[in-house]
């Protein structure tokens, strides 16, 4: 890849920093993932119950810090990851992100999972948050 807005001098350094970005990055993925199905079983045994605590989002706001909005998508993407093999698969391989995950578990059926799963690879983010927000036909 050419970094055309990169003087000649750091062109290296641009690649050696993009492949560091796409590498860690899909080790973050991959680690949202196990945060997502952890999730998902924690909850399915009431782990987090008990001492006030009013739901798993709020649990997970107290534990680790995340906002209860992303508490509660962790939860219903980890919950989804159940249904949809495939998409767990990339996701827990670091191929897709949570927010492509979040956007695909909105709209995806076992039937159609693998089809939007393709969709997902090649769509930026907030393509696939547009696709997910249309209407089935």
């Amino acid at each position: 890849m050419e970094y055309a807005s990169t003087s000649p001098e750091n062109q290296d350094l641009a690649r050696v920093l993009d492949d560091q970005i796409g590498e860690v990055s899909a080790h973050a993925h991959a680690a949202m993932a196990q945060v997502a199905k952890a999730s998902a079983q924690l909850d399915a045994i009431g782990g987090w119950s008990g001492g006030g605590i009013r739901s798993f989002p709020h649990w997970l706001t107290i534990k680790t810090g995340f906002d209860m909005h992303t508490g509660a998508e962790l939860l219903r993407v980890g919950q989804a990851m159940g249904l949809l093999p495939k998409l767990a698969e990339a996701f827990e391989a670091g191929q897709l992100s949570f927010d492509k995950a979040r956007q695909i578990t909105t709209v995806a059926t076992p039937a159609t999972e693998e089809f939007l799963l393709e969709i997902a690879r090649g769509a930026s983010g907030a393509q696939l948050a547009r696709i997910s927000a249309m209407p089935s036909a």
